[in-house]
């Protein structure tokens, strides 16, 4: 009997490569999440360090421009961490809808696989069925001679 044969293989085929694809679009967001992270606690600290530069320089004898330019420069690192944070729920959106069509193509993989085992299953059957008639055959035709 002919080894088994899926006739769906290239559409599993296919659908594992979209799983895939989507795993790694998964990676890339992932990653791009982490260093906007980093990047946003980079910016905190930096803020902070604005910060108490800015309170050592009010302490004390006052130097208004340089205490109104480290003061711009706190404002101006927050509205960047701002930015990054904005950037940052963008990216989990998107991680979000990535990962509902990693879910959806897996779904879909699963059942061709499960078909694919039924299938398969169904194809053995038939041939113990059919090996098992081979062999009555031969026990019948060696009976009938002897």
């Amino acid at each position: 009997m002919v080894p088994f044969k899926y006739k769906l293989q290239p559409e599993l085929a296919k659908r594992a490569r979209v799983v895939r694809d989507r795993q790694q679009r998964i990676s890339v967001l992932q990653y791009q999440r982490i260093q906007l992270e980093k990047r946003v606690r980079k910016y905190q600290k930096r803020i902070e360090e604005e910060r108490h530069l800015l309170r050592e320089q009010l302490t004390g004898r006052t130097d208004i421009p340089n205490a109104r330019m480290q003061a711009h420069a706190t404002v101006f690192l927050t509205h960047k961490a701002d930015d990054l944070v904005q950037e940052i729920a963008g990216v989990y959106a998107q991680l979000e809808s990535a990962r509902c069509q990693l879910s959806s193509a897996s779904s879909q993989k699963r059942a061709l696989e499960r078909l694919r085992e039924k299938r398969q299953k169904e194809w053995l059957k038939e041939k113990l069925k059919a090996e098992q008639s081979e062999l009555d055959d031969i026990t019948s035709m060696r009976t009938a001679r002897g």
